[in-house]
């Protein structure tokens, strides 16, 4: 049986934290509290016996330092002399908080007030220009994790792995590992720890045992206990508050305590649904299952729509399978309305009784010139207010005016509210595209769990 043991965690303290910057994809180098903090820490792990195999690290410059001084003290006391791989890893980079990247909660303010007294006032998350959303941060932590476990699988020994990453972003990672969501607020210190257990498949949770924490100097040059090495998932924090945007630090429960587990029990039952629909016109069948990867296999006999399709499928991640047959003697709208009526009865099944959804979605897509924004609502109320000005009568053999009546179905047939608007855009084809982006990325975003509902209707009435 395959047995990882891995050490995720953030790096040392580093100036951007002693200053309470925000994260983001600046560079900075660790204070000299945070370098005797790492050496204290890795002459613990030394005395423990932690030694790993591998080592994988964010590239960002205070995480290498981090994994330099940590290598540094292993390679003085391994004998015979180990080599130690160290990967740099991309997607261990800390969140990118765009505009907000390297500026204190006083520096944003001055520079962004609306936008400061909008995150303030609010306990949902909100769109900061040019910065990851939490699905991009949890889409980049599947995807390295997901790539972690193929790399080890046909390991034949006990591999021990070291990651090392940044507070932002080990949330997602750990919600990715433990099968939960990431949780705003969850604090994580500098050097703070988690060890898991890997077994063919299921991430136990042990924490490492080690009789003194390595002691950190505080800003005052004074000795402190951070209990670094005891750290463990004990509670998920209340929501993220701009109002201090420096992650609290949590402190550790002693190990003799009764860990309540951070495991949030999602719905089991499949979202899926297959419908179909045969008139004196056309003949529709659609299997579609929400909570997929993208696997799109779709034959309209309508190729830009089939083109669509897989942008749908492929940025909204659900599967997708449609067989269409129309009279496209006649023209291709029959078939296109079809297909649209089928796939809203499809999505319509496939939500169920709609509880614990996000419910909500938006989200802006640029191709090139075009810019498109959508929002959508699973009201339970069908409405379409569709804003498109598409400059030509076709694209390719593809009558432009059913982008419209495309919509129309799905929505009327769904039940959902749709708003679509064209910000900018010159060319046809741009302008579509751009618009089943931004609609699968909201239809993504509106099909999410929320954890803090689940089991619920998404309504004050109760009901949708």
């Amino acid at each position: 049986m395959l047995i990882l043991r891995i050490l995720l965690f953030r790096h040392g303290e580093s100036i951007g934290n002693r200053e309470q910057r925000m994260p983001g994809h600046y560079q900075d180098s660790l204070t000299r509290p945070g370098k005797m903090q790492t050496q204290r820490l890795g002459q613990a792990l030394v005395d423990q016996g932690w030694i790993p195999t591998q080592v994988y690290t964010s590239p960002a410059k205070r995480s290498l330092q981090t994994a330099e001084i940590l290598m540094t003290q292993l390679t003085a006391q391994i004998q015979p002399l180990q080599t130690i791989p160290c990967l740099q890893d991309d997607r261990l980079g800390e969140v990118n908080n765009g505009i907000f990247g390297d500026l204190t909660w006083s520096e944003a303010q001055a520079r962004y007030p609306q936008l400061c007294q909008t995150l303030e006032s609010s306990l949902n998350w909100i769109p900061i220009p040019q910065a990851e959303s939490p699905l991009d941060c949890r889409d980049r932590a599947r995807s390295f994790f997901t790539d972690f476990i193929h790399r080890h699988s046909q390991s034949q020994g006990d591999d021990r792995i070291w990651i090392i990453s940044h507070g932002g972003f080990l949330p997602y990672l750990l919600g990715v590992i433990l099968g939960c969501d990431r949780t705003w607020g969850m604090g994580i210190p500098n050097l703070g720890c988690f060890e898991l257990s890997w077994q063919g498949g299921h991430f136990p949770h042990f924490p490492l045992d080690l009789q003194e924490c390595p002691p950190a100097l505080s800003t005052e040059g004074q000795l402190e206990y951070h209990n670094t090495a005891r750290w463990q998932i004990h509670r998920f924090c209340e929501p993220f508050s701009p109002v201090n945007p420096v992650n609290p630090v949590i402190p550790a429960i002693p190990m003799s305590s009764t860990l309540p587990s951070p495991r949030i029990s999602y719905p089991t039952a499949p979202r899926t649904a297959s419908v179909q629909r045969a008139t004196g016109e056309t003949q529709v069948a659609v299997s579609l299952n929400l909570d997929g990867s993208g696997h799109c296999q779709v034959e309209t006999g309508i190729p830009f729509l089939d083109h669509m399709l897989h942008q749908l499928a492929s940025h909204g991640l659900v599967d997708l399978d449609i067989k269409a047959t129309g009279d496209w003697e006649i023209d291709d709208h029959h078939t296109n309305e079809d297909v649209g009526i089928t796939l809203g009865q499809a999505l319509a099944k496939a939500l169920g009784d709609r509880k614990g959804l996000v419910r909500f979605g938006h989200f802006v897509a640029p191709l090139d010139e075009a810019l498109v924004q959508v929002a959508l609502d699973f009201s339970g109320r069908p409405h379409l207010s569709y804003g498109l000005t598409i400059p030509t009568e076709r694209v390719g053999t593809y009558d432009t005016q059913l982008v419209r009546e495309f919509f129309v179905a799905v929505v009327n047939h769904s039940h959902m509210t749709l708003h679509i608007r064209q910000l900018d855009g010159l060319n046809s084809h741009h302008i579509i595209e751009a618009t089943f982006k931004a609609f699968a990325r909201s239809l993504r975003m509106a099909l999410e769990y929320d954890p803090r509902r689940l089991g619920a209707i998404p309504s004050s009435k109760g009901v949708l």
